[in-house]
């Protein structure tokens, strides 16, 4: 007797809705630059903390909860990860609001590279002959973008390390990503609601400094934050490392796109080479993966 099974989440439309979110934030960010980056990661922090606890509460997780606040091992290594990605969240921000717009993309471009080479390095994870040549022009974009630059900004390589770093110990731990993402946020709350008090003391704060829209928009930063790390945890936890980095050339590339759209900046004929070279690169590894996934299975032995 033989029973349909439904198919194994492929974790794609996951990872894909993680990085359009991404490659719209500028736009929010602009919204609250009058709120200075160390302010209004605090305020992200504090309003992160509540949709998690909706979000568990809702899938019944709190024994989840419960073991790993008791699990001295994974405490610590979430204490890790959450610094990491609020080190990120904090020069991210901070570079967007200075105007640092480039730096920050260029970041992300060089991200994905990171990304992959810490998947081979510590996951074992190893790439076939087309997904080798699509990583060639990934790094051949990014080094001519690097090359016209002249340097790599430190904006850039802390944003590119922090988060690759981040996502290699999240994609290496397996942990769920709603409680991964809950028990980080529940250990930078006490920072982050000390710091916010602190610039309410000295009067500078958002809370006695900005209006009712500004109030609105840090509410919504909690939102913002969680929906699109959870959509990229969960597309982490069934894709390969290597096929997310790779991935996340869409946000930066919707960064720039929005950009030139909204707010005049160039397209010049170095960014198309850039931008070519590491979109044919996503392509190449794109046709790969859907050739690798309609070949047929070899039978298992019962």
């Amino acid at each position: 007797m033989t029973g349909s099974q439904s198919p194994a989440p492929s974790g794609l439309p996951q990872a894909l809705g993680a990085y359009v979110m991404w490659g719209f934030m500028p736009l929010y960010l602009l919204l609250v630059r009058q709120v200075p980056a160390f302010e209004f990661v605090g305020w992200r922090i504090v309003w992160t903390l509540p949709v998690c606890l909706l979000i568990v509460a809702f899938r019944r997780q709190f024994p989840d909860i419960r073991r790993a606040l008791a699990d001295r091992r994974a405490l610590l290594v979430l204490a890790a990860s959450a610094m990491l990605i609020s080190v990120n969240w904090v020069v991210y921000v901070w570079a967007i609001q200075q105007g640092e717009v480039y730096a920050a993309s260029l970041g992300y471009y060089i991200n994905p590279l990171v990304v992959v080479a810490l998947a081979m390095i510590f996951l074992g994870e190893r790439l076939r002959r087309l997904q080798a040549i699509s990583v060639v022009f990934a790094i051949a974009g990014v080094g001519y973008s690097v090359w016209q630059v002249g340097n790599i900004p430190l904006v850039t390589l802390c944003l590119a390390f922090s988060f690759s770093t981040y996502a290699v110990i999240r994609k290496r731990e397996g942990l769920d990503p709603f409680i991964g993402l809950f028990v980080e946020t529940l250990l930078l709350v006490p920072v982050a609601v000390a710091y916010i008090a602190y610039r309410e003391l000295e009067g500078v704060g958002a809370i006695m400094n900005t209006g009712i829209g500004t109030h609105v928009l840090l509410f919504l930063a909690g939102i913002v934050t969680a929906i699109p790390l959870i959509c990229y945890m969960q597309g982490a936890r069934h894709l390969p490392l290597k096929t997310m980095g790779l991935l996340s050339y869409i946000a930066p590339s919707l960064q720039l796109l929005v950009g030139v759209a909204l707010y005049g900046e160039a397209f010049t004929t170095d960014t198309m080479i850039t931008f070519g070279l590491i979109w044919i690169g996503l392509a190449i590894y794109t046709t790969d993966s859907f050739h690798a996934r309609r070949k047929p299975k070899p039978p298992v032995t019962p």
